[in-house]
């Protein structure tokens, strides 16, 4: 590496490496710790499934690589958010108290409190919160998964 490229972010040189790791690594890793000499290894079937694993892997975290690059469009959110905020807005029209002097026929009932609408909004604003952060689950933020963790300790 140069040493103007040594200023890129580790996230890349990760990235990098996880790109262009081949079976020839994983098969030098394998013939390095693991031997006939010592016993580990029986026969050449053990070897190929044990390749074949390797591979898997690195498949696998190819495959999570790709997830991490695709990301949900904004207008999709966007919909989400002003739908369940304008059904709220609408639910706190909808719902109003009314005067039980008036004798409204059907409506025997009054609570202080509308308990079911406080928690229909909880949860369908919790499930607005998860599914915002949800956008984007393998970015840089503070509650964010960290793939590229999981990623670099397979390969350790």
């Amino acid at each position: 590496m140069k040493v103007n490229e040594s200023i890129i972010d580790e996230n890349i040189i990760i990235r990098i490496f996880i790109h262009e790791y081949n079976q020839d690594e994983g098969g030098r890793l394998l013939r390095r710790q693991i031997s006939r000499r010592e016993g580990r290894i029986l026969d050449d079937m053990a070897v190929k499934t044990l390749i074949d694993e390797i591979n898997k892997s690195r498949g696998m975290c190819g495959m999570l690589l790709c997830y991490e690059w695709i990301s949900i469009p904004l207008v999709y959110t966007q919909i989400v958010t002003v739908a369940v905020w304008s059904y709220f807005i609408s639910t706190l029209m909808g719902r109003q108290f009314l005067d039980p002097s008036q004798n409204i026929p059907g409506y025997n009932l009054d609570y202080i409190i509308p308990i079911f609408t406080y928690i229909e909004f909880l949860v369908y604003v919790g499930w607005l919160k998860v599914a915002e952060t949800l956008v984007n689950p393998f970015g840089d933020d503070d509650d964010d998964f960290e793939i590229l963790w999981v990623i670099e300790r397979i390969f350790k």
